[in-house]
């Protein structure tokens, strides 16, 4: 060792162990010294580096509302009853920063300082768009996105999402109504817990999960916050987007397009497009064969759903039936006969209609059992095989909710039960 490494190693120390720390590369040019020597020093000094973790920040108001309100949450999930829960959540959809702070920073073995892994989130969001989900142990709910620039009061909250939440999710996952009534799980966001909301909820004679025993932050009470958004945001991160509608692709399960040199000149297909978003979130239309075939070629990890008149369809589906990413496809013509007999060599195709209601009541059938089949596959969002330090870390904050009841329980109702 030269006389000054026992600066460097000093310096180089001073520099790491902070909680935003600069680069190897910085460090090195700064005390103009190899970068491979301050990955030296780090290594020998017993630091390694670790990604920062994003938690959300408990308030004094937040821990005291879960020691008043965690034992009745808790009696309301027990013995099979979380089946009944449908948990649901809005969450901004972005690109993400950390206001400058790099996403990693440098832990000691002997000593590690766990508070530099975290990086506390607040209200402040950049510009994106607003979506809205939910889940229970029946499956999922469709996502619903929020127009830009729309605020989102009471009035947008039923009729944009609650009343599709109601018509179309809860019968989907809960038919038989009367024995299985769900119980309806929302956070306490304005619009949510408004009198005209509240007010709106007890009238279609809704279960729902009170405002005064709404515990907030809690990861077991909120698994669209604290997983399934975390998990869709990491598929969206993945992938390159620079418009609303192909960051939305990116969460959709499904993408649907229509096909047809008409489908935004009549006004009796503009009035089917009103009927389909009424059972579909996005549809997407074309009306040139070879821009609908590069965008279908393009996508590489949606499943896309194809409505195409019988004249376009009879040139375009038989160049893309066989990729992965087509799912199905509907051939919308005026003669059925005629495009049956193309058609039937396809098995992708699940009809050849010629009516409108036909074509609506197919499209949302199938819609439910894709839907279904799309859930089944998707159970389980985290295995066991690659189970992160995020997932360990959402289980060992359960597990501390249900320690935290016991220890805020009378001790005569622990010993009744």
């Amino acid at each position: 060792c030269t006389a000054r490494a026992p600066s460097i190693v000093k310096h180089v120390l001073e520099k790491i162990d902070v909680e935003d720390p600069p680069t190897q590369r910085a460090i090195a040019k700064s005390l103009h010294v190899s970068q491979s020597t301050v990955s030296k020093i780090i290594k020998q000094s017993g630091f390694v580096l670790r990604k920062k973790r994003k938690v959300q920040k408990l308030t004094g108001a937040n821990v005291e509302k879960r020691h008043r309100r965690s034992r009745r949450l808790y009696l309301q999930l027990i013995n099979g009853r979380y089946q009944k829960f449908i948990a649901t959540d809005e969450s901004w959809f972005y690109l993400d920063g950390t206001n400058g702070k790099r996403k990693v920073c440098y832990i000691k073995k002997s000593d590690p300082n766990y508070d530099r892994m975290i990086i506390q989130q607040d209200s402040n969001r950049p510009k994106g768009f607003m979506v809205w989900g939910g889940i229970s142990a029946k499956g999922k709910t469709s996502l619903r996105f929020v127009k830009s620039n729309t605020k989102i009061n009471s009035d947008y909250y039923i009729n944009k999402i609650l009343k599709p939440f109601l018509l179309r999710d809860v019968p989907r996952l809960y038919p038989n109504k009367e024995k299985s009534r769900p119980i309806f799980h929302q956070d306490s966001a304005p619009s949510h817990v408004s009198k005209k909301t509240i007010a709106y909820l007890e009238k279609c004679k809704v279960k729902y999960v009170k405002p005064e025993e709404w515990m907030p932050k809690i990861p077991d009470v909120a698994p669209m916050d604290y997983a399934i958004w975390g998990y869709l945001k990491q598929r969206y991160s993945s992938s390159t987007t620079n418009t609303r509608y192909s960051m939305a692709s990116n969460v959709e399960p499904f993408t649907y397009l229509w096909l047809d040199v008409d489908v935004n000149a009549t006004e009796y297909n503009l009035d089917i497009q009103k009927e389909l978003r009424q059972i579909i979130d996005h549809l997407r239309t074309f009306t040139d064969s070879d821009q609908c075939e590069q965008y279908i070629r393009k996508v590489k990890h949606e499943k896309l759903v194809l409505i195409v008149s019988g004249t376009l369809g009879r040139k375009l589906v038989p160049r893309i039936h066989d990729l992965p990413q087509f799912s199905a496809c509907y051939v919308f013509c005026k003669n059925e006969a005629a495009n049956e007999q193309w058609a039937n060599q396809y098995n992708k195709i699940n009809a050849v209609v010629v009516q409108r209601d036909q074509l609506i009541k197919q499209f949302s059938n199938d819609r439910i059992t894709r839907t279904k089949a799309d859930d089944g596959a998707s159970v389980s969002v985290i295995s066991s095989k690659s189970q992160n330090l995020q997932a360990r870390n959402a289980i060992f904050m359960w597990f501390q909710l249900f320690i935290e009841v016991l220890l805020q329980s009378p001790m005569r109702i622990i010993l009744d039960r």
